[in-house]
């Protein structure tokens, strides 16, 4: 299972080799079909349409409007998504391994595809005011402040080029991991401060934030 994410009614969805949901908090699990194969991220919207981002030598983005039962393509263009969110406001945001920015903002009738960089997208968050910010594997930061028309690079001596995973909480206090270490930002991306250390030697590590801000880190263990 490479993602996950939480419809409104309770129902969660997982992919990889295909796509399982659970209806009972995650006791059981069925399988619910697939996007015709290489199913890598997914992201649920404010509507609860299911979205899957494909990776590898598979391409596009499908949607499905009732719970996984039936899908449909959204995009056919060439994705290898990398990483997928849904804003406040209900956009669509999908990074891929080429450096490359989609947007959804009508539920994925339309898409606009941006090329922001030339690493991977590794990850993205979103802040209250509607900024966007990007990690990538090899660039350091990126942001937007016009819902990913355009885009201005963040470095920092406290921020390595290769940063794996970015959240931001309730605040807009913003998280990113890099090389083992987390640094820290309280304001808006400006500044930068390292916050801690922890020796896993990661190579895909995940970031999380729950509801009273506290942050996790999970790799081979969760941190917390």
């Amino acid at each position: 299972m490479t993602d996950i994410d939480v419809a409104s009614n309770g129902y969660i969805f997982s992919c990889g080799m295909g796509v399982y949901r659970s209806t009972d908090g995650g006791n059981n699990w069925s399988w619910v079909g697939t996007a015709n194969g290489g199913e890598y991220k997914l992201t649920i919207d404010n509507n609860d349409v299911i979205y899957i981002g494909k990776a590898g030598s598979w391409s596009g983005v499908y949607k499905s409007t009732d719970y996984g039962a039936t899908w449909a393509e959204s995009y056919a263009g060439y994705v290898a998504a990398r990483a997928m969110i849904t804003s406040p406001e209900g956009f669509v945001y999908i990074g891929d391994e080429s450096g490359a920015f989609l947007k959804s903002t009508d539920s994925g009738n339309s898409w606009t595809k941006i090329s922001v960089t030339d690493k991977e997208i590794s990850s993205i968050t979103t802040l209250s005011n509607g900024q966007i910010f990007i990690s990538t594997l090899g660039r350091s930061l990126f942001t937007s402040t016009d819902l990913g028309s355009s885009w201005t690079q963040i470095t920092n001596s406290n921020l390595y080029y290769t940063i794996q995973a970015i959240v931001a909480d309730s605040n807009n206090y913003l998280y990113a991991e890099h090389s083992e270490k987390i640094s820290r930002s309280t304001d808006l991306g400006i500044n930068w401060e390292l916050i801690g250390f922890i020796p896993t030697y990661p190579e895909e590590p995940v970031l999380g934030l729950d509801e009273n801000n506290n942050i996790y880190y999970a790799y081979y263990g969760v941190f917390k």
